[in-house]
């Protein structure tokens, strides 16, 4: 559509745009809320953790001089911007899941987020036992959940960017 990736082709589709494609499978697999309200949470907290994985993203692309510094800014942001954020949700409504008390895509993207940061900070999460409890909680229910579900064909640029949800299909990748 775009001349461009990332590209998914999926019930007989060609998605483009990486936000539409993830809406779409997380709509399709009952990811995505049970009504309008739990979308907006789900959305609203997806944005917050795009905003992390940025800076994430953005590190490899670092100056070597500046490695320490972008470091310690996703440190730094991650602990204390965005975990506490998660932290206190997961804490103010006792679930074990970020919305509904259930998986969704929320889920999936904050335990993307996390794994990333503590890729680069191992301790990172040692402030938050909310968030400690639910990567064990949902890396449990990632793992059930991915078994069920059908291939798609996705673009290795979406699988590499930040599109985590793929990580729960079985994927065949354009060459």
């Amino acid at each position: 559509m775009f001349h461009q990736l990332p590209l998914v082709e999926i019930d007989g589709m060609k998605l483009v745009q990486c936000r539409a494609i993830l809406s779409y499978i997380a709509g399709k697999y009952n990811l995505y809320g049970k009504d309008l309200k739990e979308r907006a949470l789900i959305d609203m907290y997806v944005e917050g953790i795009s905003d992390l994985m940025h800076l994430i993203l953005l590190f490899p692309f670092s100056p070597p001089e500046a490695k320490e510094k972008s470091l310690a800014t996703i440190a730094e942001k991650a602990t204390e911007r965005y975990f506490p954020v998660f932290e206190k949700v997961l804490k103010q409504h006792g679930q074990d899941f970020l919305v509904g008390n259930r998986f969704s895509f929320a889920d999936v993207q904050l335990m993307e987020a996390i794994l990333a940061v503590e890729e680069k900070v191992p301790s990172v999460l040692s402030g938050f036992p909310q968030l400690q409890v639910m990567m064990l909680l949902n890396m449990f229910m990632f793992r059930n959940h991915t078994v069920q579900r059908p291939a798609v064909i996705v673009s290795p640029f979406c699988v590499n960017q930040y599109c985590g949800l793929f990580n729960k299909l079985p994927v065949f990748m354009f060459v």
